[in-house]
């Protein structure tokens, strides 16, 4: 009988974690799963450690390759040999915690529309501990997307049946950030979730690929922003595209210029949404908001043009703030000009 859930990892030279990290999936509350996992050509002592778990525990299935392939064919290579209903991602070096895969199978049972789902994570590595909540719902998980991307890869549970039949598969051209460029795809053909529990330890540090690999990562997000935009139908320069990355990694520039070509940007995805009727506009709205709000807030911009761009937008403005917008923007913009943080 084939088992529920193929649990499918990918391993480079990951001894310092990967101890800790297979472990974390041996121990789940939930058992019915295989547990795939590709070496993809290490030369540490991964592959022995991996020997030893394979000969400890019959759900460990080893397949190895001579060389370095990359992870999207690490990845695809494993998703061909797996026998569950349900995919789920985990990282040589993130810790899933133990109740991880029953809260996620669970989720999977009680919403047979949803065919990928995260969940919220827990940071830990040699940067401060941090709790990264995600919408968890479809329409926002999209709006978020426009931005960012807004699963985390090696939290996610995927349906067998939708990567079949949609094709989602990852893209071998694609090194870096391949998970974005594959939920770009699949945004137009499954419903997506986050569970809002944390459920997976994910591991950050300096020389992880995010790191070492940004510039890769942004092309491939260039190109997913291009395809993410195609169902709005409106025109934009290559000019539109950059300002979109630096506002999506929260790199906001100082000046008044930078925020009104921020606030004109928003501004016109905010239009073409409507026409278009893409997202719900109520909820692409608000992501807007939310991001021209923290543009205005890490804006270095004198405050009266500041304020005066703040009142002359649609856009909507710091909302949590329970006043009316006008009298938001101004007590913003006060709190600039006496530098008195009130967020």
């Amino acid at each position: 009988m084939n088992p529920r859930v193929s649990v499918l990892m990918s391993v480079y030279n990951g001894e310092q974690y990967l101890e800790e990290s297979v472990e974390s999936i041996l121990n789940q509350t939930f058992t019915d799963f295989e547990f795939i996992i590709i070496d993809d050509g290490s030369f540490d002592s991964s592959p022995n450690l991996l020997a030893r778990y394979r000969q400890c525990d019959p759900r460990v299935l080893i397949h190895r390759f001579d060389g370095n392939r990359g992870l999207s064919a690490a990845l695809n290579f494993g998703i061909n040999l797996a026998r569950g209903e349900y995919i789920v991602r985990m990282d040589a070096d993130d810790i899933s915690l133990q109740n991880r895969l029953q809260e996620q199978v669970a989720f999977m049972d009680a919403n047979p529309g949803v065919g990928v789902c995260g969940t919220w994570v827990e940071l830990i590595g040699n940067i401060e501990r941090q709790i990264w909540r995600y919408p968890t719902r479809h329409a926002d998980i999209h709006a978020c997307m426009l931005f960012a991307n807004t699963l985390v890869h090696p939290s996610v549970i995927m349906r067998a049946v939708s990567i079949e039949k949609y094709a989602l598969y990852y893209d071998e051209n694609i090194r870096y950030a391949q998970d974005y460029e594959l939920w770009g795809r699949a945004l137009a053909c499954v419903q997506f979730a986050n569970l809002d529990q944390i459920l997976l330890q994910h591991r950050i540090h300096t020389e992880g690929a995010g790191v070492k690999h940004r510039e890769a990562q942004y092309k491939t997000h260039e190109m997913v922003y291009r395809r993410l935009f195609s169902p709005f139908g409106f025109e934009y320069s290559d000019d539109d595209l950059r300002l979109h990355q630096q506002i999506g990694a929260y790199q906001y520039g100082n000046d008044i210029e930078f925020l009104r070509r921020t606030r004109k940007w928003l501004e016109t995805i905010s239009r073409a949404n409507r026409q278009s009727g893409h997202i719900p506009p109520d909820i692409l709205d608000r992501e807007l908001g939310a991001r021209w709000t923290q543009a205005c807030q890490f804006s270095q911009a004198a405050p009266l043009p500041l304020c005066f761009e703040i009142i002359a937008s649609p856009l909507r403005f710091c909302e949590k703030a329970g006043l009316p917008k006008l009298w938001r923007g101004i007590r913003f913009c006060l709190d600039k000009m006496v530098s008195v943080k009130i967020f």
